[in-house]
């Protein structure tokens, strides 16, 4: 989704997330983009909204928000194909010692996992995650919610 929106002009000074909000239509355009090639399943426009990442661009407040209307607009194009929420790497080690406790990254997943699940997507996937423990924080956080969505975790 985020080489597809920059192929389409977006902008690289903001969150390729914010486009949810600002440019709706244009994430839309690449669902149905997507749809069209072929895809059974289309992801959220949510790799990195979550308030670790979104906070670099003041934008931690709108998570919430974001992760929301991207499930809206995923599903506005998907019709007869799933959606899948997209969370990726938090971008940071996680544990004792470093800036990220354990904790503090289940509460990240948790707060984005939830604006995901609350507007029913139809699976999480969690992409391109660094290690094993951020992989356990993720899923620890998704099973919280008590929910018994399908999730697929790529390294």
């Amino acid at each position: 989704m985020g080489t597809q929106l920059l192929k389409h002009g977006a902008s690289s000074d903001e969150p390729l997330e914010i486009a949810n909000i600002n440019q709706p239509e244009l994430v839309l355009k690449i669902h149905r983009e997507y749809i069209k090639a072929g895809a059974q399943c289309i992801e959220t426009n949510t790799f990195g909204a979550n308030e670790f990442k979104l906070k670099q661009y003041g934008y931690e407040d709108r998570v919430y928000e974001i992760n929301k209307r991207a499930v809206e607009i995923a599903k506005e194009a998907a019709k007869d194909v799933y959606v899948f929420g997209s969370v990726g790497p938090l971008g940071k080690p996680i544990g004792d010692g470093f800036d990220l406790t354990y904790e503090k990254a289940k509460n990240i997943f948790y707060s984005q996992l939830s604006a995901l699940v609350e507007s029913e997507v139809d699976g999480i996937i969690f992409e391109t995650l660094a290690s094993t423990k951020e992989a356990q924080a993720a899923i620890e956080s998704l099973k919280a919610i008590d929910s018994d969505l399908p999730y697929i975790v790529q390294f």
